[in-house]
């Protein structure tokens, strides 16, 4: 059974429900997901009150952003405490350098928790120095939407999570366990229709892309100083403005570290502006898999076979009934092989 908390902006318990009518509850690998819960009348007062909405079973904590009453149906929507990061920005020009989760862990740090701290906010146990070394300036940006820049860059999950039994918030970055199907360091996973844990599967390819840059940096009209990042690589061309002016060009640095910090970008944008594909699929069965695992997918249908990760997973209990969805690669996944089609 599915028990929800709702709590007020202290993390105070102020209700408990065993009894809604229905949930949809999305976890993302990178950033806030969202949340619908619809109740008895009974918890109006308790969600006019609340701030948060914690799930029991799974320890997992969403924002209630919207409350609402039509024709006797009570519900509450949000986003995950992933969108609590939405209310620091980085005020001053500040650089950072290491690896992509120690870049994360660090820029938490300094803009919620060492200065302007968010309430109960720590930082977790973390990935463990994971990712690239890479650097990475920002200014204006929100702290959610700079973590969801180096995130993606990296290829890195982050979650911030609420410890009830603790009364703290953790933030942690993360990566999933590789069980594709072509490695044997852990237990493998095969999501596939003819192996019976699959049913609603869906296959999208976005073939609208860039692999040309002009990325603009620091200057004005005839004056800017601008770079060209090429990634064709023999295929039609397709053009792209990349603005960087927040990458600051001061008289401690050179012109080709300045150039270098430009192509990042460009690569960077590039990478976010290439072929997308995913899969979304019903996953039936309990299985050994978690938001961020490479995972493998077949479809003989439409004659795929596909690697990716996990990079959402919904929750839609109703009835007493538990339906779980999975989106696989929304940005990208790796077509291994082409089967025969039937």
């Amino acid at each position: 059974m599915t028990i929800l908390y709702i709590l007020d902006a202290d993390f105070t318990l102020i209700a408990v429900c065993d009894n809604f009518f229905s949930l949809m509850w999305t976890a993302k690998y990178q950033g806030p997901g969202s949340v619908e819960a619809h109740f008895p009348f009974d918890y109006y007062g308790a969600l006019n009150a609340g701030r948060y909405i914690y799930r029991v079973d799974t320890g997992r904590t969403a924002i209630i952003e919207e409350i609402g009453w039509a024709n006797g149906d009570l519900y509450a929507k949000g986003r995950t405490l992933e969108a609590i990061l939405e209310g620091r920005i980085i005020p001053d020009f500040t650089s950072y350098a290491g690896r992509g989760g120690d870049v994360l862990r660090l820029m938490v740090a300094r803009n919620a928790i060492a200065d302007r701290p968010i309430a109960k906010l720590d930082l977790g146990a973390g990935g463990g120095s994971i990712g690239t070394d890479t650097s990475f300036q920002k200014r204006g940006a929100t702290l959610l939407d700079a973590c969801l820049q180096i995130a993606t860059e990296q290829d890195i999950g982050f979650r911030v999570y609420y410890d009830f039994d603790h009364d703290k918030i953790f933030f942690e970055e993360y990566q999933g366990v590789d069980r594709r199907y072509a490695q044997d360091a852990n237990s493998w996973i095969m999501f596939s229709a003819e192996w019976g844990n699959v049913t609603d599967e869906k296959y999208t390819l976005n073939r609208n892309s860039k692999n040309y840059a002009y990325v603009l940096g620091t200057g004005e009209e005839d004056d800017v100083f601008q770079i060209e990042v090429d990634q064709t690589n023999g295929a039609p061309r397709r053009e792209m403005y990349v603005e960087a002016r927040d990458i600051e060009y001061d008289s401690y640095t050179t012109r080709a570290e300045y150039a270098a910090l430009l192509r990042e970008r460009g690569l960077q944008i590039l990478a976010e502006n290439t072929e997308k594909q995913s899969v979304d699929f019903q996953v039936y069965g309990a299985s050994d898999f978690a938001l961020g695992d490479l995972c493998t997918y077949q479809n003989s249908v439409i004659g795929i076979e596909a690697e990716g990760r996990i990079v959402e997973i919904t929750d839609i209990i109703e009835a007493g009934n538990i339906q779980k969805k999975i989106l696989l690669g929304k940005e990208q996944v790796t077509i291994t092989t082409l089967l025969k089609r039937r």
